[in-house]
């Protein structure tokens, strides 16, 4: 169901599917909220629902996914605060959840996810900066995740694009583009 002409909102039937190992929904026009049915997903490695129109918080029962590996949720509507519970998820290494609209700061229990290779949190309105423990604790850390935690202690309040940030250096923009 990947890069396909899907819409409506995620079927709360795949709920039944209990030994489905991956879930790729990506690149479609989904919309609503993860259905609570999907609570029973407990075999779930890898999740990627990136680029729809999912909205809601990001529910809590996610935590009870224990062999998740990937979590790929950017570009969505996701918001409400990033729960402390997916610190639970031993196994995850790939955390993306960038472009939705979380808010609060990243929390301290996640610092425990130790397998953690490649977090993006940025284009989210979190605050506080990236707790140190997160950097103590994730030894798998890639190098090149350290840019996009995007975390800037700002929240979105003081946010501006780079785009805003080039304009303020130069003023305008040149005569005869948009």
């Amino acid at each position: 169901a990947f890069n396909n002409p899907l819409s409506g909102t995620l079927p709360p039937s795949y709920g039944q599917f209990t030994n489905l190992e991956r879930m790729v929904l990506g690149f479609n026009a989904f919309t609503g909220p993860i259905p609570d049915d999907w609570e029973s997903l407990t075999s779930l490695q890898f999740f990627a629902a990136p680029f729809n129109q999912i909205s809601g918080t990001l529910p809590l029962f996610i935590a009870t996914w224990s062999s998740l590996a990937w979590l790929w949720l950017a570009d969505n509507k996701l918001t409400g605060t990033l729960p402390p519970e997916l610190g639970l998820l031993s196994n995850l290494e790939i955390l993306t959840i960038s472009n939705n609209d979380f808010s609060g700061s990243l929390p301290l229990a996640w610092s425990s996810l130790t397998n953690m290779r490649q977090p993006d949190f940025s284009g989210n309105c979190l605050t506080g900066g990236v707790p140190p423990s997160y950097y103590e604790r994730w030894t798998r850390l890639e190098a090149e995740y350290f840019d996009f935690l995007g975390v800037q202690g700002e929240g979105c309040a003081n946010y501006t694009s780079a785009f805003d940030d080039v304009l303020e250096d130069i003023g305008s923009l040149p005569e005869g583009l948009p």
